[in-house]
C-alpha cells in the first residue's frame, strides 16, 4: 500500500492506568484541560488544547477520560 493513501480513519486508541477505586474522586474536566495544556507540539510552542486539536472531551463516573483529538 502507499503511504500517502493509507486511511487515517481507524479507530486508533491509548490506554494507560485503571479505573479509580470507589471513593476516589475524578478529575474535573477543568484540571484535564490544564493538563492538555502542559502537552506541547513539537515543532511550534504552542499547547494542544489552545492550538484547537482538541475535539472532543467525555469523562465517565469512573473516571476515565476520552479524548478526540486531530493531529498537526
Amino acid at each position: 500500500m502507499n503511504p500517502s493513501s493509507t486511511d487515517l480513519s481507524e479507530d486508533y486508541s491509548a490506554k494507560a492506568g485503571s479505573e479509580l477505586a470507589e471513593g476516589v474522586p475524578i478529575a474535573s474536566r477543568d484540571l484535564v484541560i490544564e493538563a492538555m495544556r502542559t502537552v506541547y507540539d513539537p515543532e511550534i510552542p504552542v499547547n494542544i488544547y489552545d492550538m484547537g486539536l482538541i475535539l472532543e472531551l467525555e469523562i465517565s463516573e469512573k473516571g476515565n477520560v476520552i479524548i478526540g483529538m486531530t493531529l498537526t
